[in-house]
């Protein structure tokens, strides 16, 4: 089993996701917009289970037990933990229900009133059917070119072993992936990244840096928020090796400009690293 190192890569001030709780006058429970692949990115676990019991707990929340079934994403715990006030966001779950849960939280496992869908519902089905794609282990095509969206371009921020890296300018999400420049791993997770022409393959090893440099100031500002990009992507069955190990079913890298881009996630946990996306607030 993969050793857990906390706050590894965190990535934060994305613009949209909100999971907190808005209490306005009315305290009623609120939260603004966001979409199928933020609120992936944004839990720690995603799976279908069946409630059990629900009992109450201190001071004003309450445990559900669940027996896990389908797991989309993380592990299925055993329980999840919600408010009991439906006015701060509390989820309305019922005893031999079977619900999708969003779970947010390695060690204590919570889930709110937009987190848990009800299964059967259409909301569940769509759900269901867009996470089945997600997940769906991506198989690289034959060589093409392709104009695809850049979302959050330059808006990542990165943290490494509780180190502030600042923002990964050239990193963005695109295809239900976080991409990152073939140089991230050099500069920013200080891990051996080579091109090897003759295989056309890209080699990730050993780390090869031990102490952490100050960044510069600029490395800290916030970036500009702006819409996605429009970028042109050649795709050239480009083959990731991560120490001696080649990765048979991967989210494509691919050629923009003058750097090879490669997908973070799969790359990272090769590595014994977890990833956890953070609010920005």
């Amino acid at each position: 089993m993969k050793g857990r190192i906390h706050g590894l890569l965190c990535f934060v001030w994305l613009l949209g996701l909100f999971i907190g709780f808005v209490t306005p006058t009315a305290y009623a429970c609120s939260r603004g917009p966001t979409t199928f692949e933020e609120d992936f990115l944004e839990a720690s676990a995603i799976f279908t289970a069946k409630v059990t019991s629900v009992v109450a707990v201190y001071p004003s929340q309450k445990a559900a037990v669940v027996e896990p079934d389908k797991v989309f994403k993380g592990q299925s715990p055993s329980f999840v933990l919600t408010n009991d006030d439906s006015d701060q966001c509390g989820a309305g779950i019922e005893v031999g229900e079977t619900y999708l849960f969003y779970s947010h939280g390695w060690d204590l496992p919570y889930v709110s009133v937009f987190d848990t869908h009800l299964r059967g519902t259409e909301r569940a089905e769509d759900l269901t059917h867009w996470l089945s794609d997600r997940t769906e282990k991506q198989q690289p095509l034959s060589p093409r070119t392709e104009t695809i969206l850049a979302h959050r371009q330059g808006e990542i921020r990165v943290f490494f072993e509780h180190h502030d890296r600042g923002y990964s300018k050239r990193s963005f999400i695109t295809n239900n992936s976080i991409y990152v420049p073939r140089s991230f791993f050099n500069d920013t997770l200080w891990h051996s990244a080579d091109w090897n022409e003759d295989k056309n393959e890209i080699v990730i090893d050993t780390m090869n840096r031990l102490e952490f440099e100050e960044l510069d100031s600029d490395d800290l500002l916030a970036p500009h928020k702006g819409a996605p990009n429009e970028i042109s992507a050649a795709y050239k069955d480009i083959k990731i090796k991560v120490k001696n190990e080649t990765l048979q079913e991967h989210p494509e890298a691919f050629v923009s400009g003058d750097e090879i881009f490669v997908p973070l996630r799969i790359i990272a946990e090769k590595l014994g690293f977890e990833i956890e996306w953070i609010d920005s607030r």
